[in-house]
């Protein structure tokens, strides 16, 4: 099976690094979280008991794993990691949009405008940047026509 190898370009690695920091950033809550789910004043500020923290927490260390494995894959050019995060940005694009349309000024505007600047700049990165593109398809071992990897 021979591999066509492509240089990974600059803009794929610094999306890469985004979500690799986006998920140390989950971790640390995760932890965070649960090591203060037993605190009076934490409940107290969230209103969450300490059941409700320990749970928080969990959610957020998965979506920390989920986070890791998606920045492992854009970095070794997977077209699965490439795929989820379009579809997460689209969401969140959409999600911005409607916050835009809902509040029309104050720090829900400005935050749904850079949401949607962000996600515009990731898709543009991912798929449309000439190398980007390169590399993701060139990633995925080359077929003979029986669709058995070479």
């Amino acid at each position: 099976m021979s591999l066509l190898t492509v240089r990974r370009p600059g803009v794929v690695t610094f999306v890469a690094v985004v979500v690799l920091i986006q998920a140390v950033m989950a971790a640390a809550v995760a932890l965070v979280t649960i090591g203060l789910a037993g605190d009076d004043r934490v409940q107290s500020a969230t209103g969450l008991g300490t059941a409700g923290l320990v749970w928080t927490g969990i959610v957020e260390a998965l979506v920390a794993v989920v986070l890791f494995v998606v920045a492992g894959g854009l970095l070794s050019g997977a077209q699965g990691a490439r795929l989820f995060v379009a579809i997460v940005e689209g969401i969140r694009m959409v999600t911005a949009v409607i916050f835009m349309i809902v509040y029309h000024t104050g720090g829900y505007l400005y935050n749904a405008v850079i949401a949607v600047i962000i996600g515009l700049f990731v898709l543009w990165a991912l798929y449309v940047y000439p190398s980007s593109d390169e590399y993701f398809r060139r990633s995925i071992p080359e077929r003979d026509f029986s669709g058995r990897p070479e």
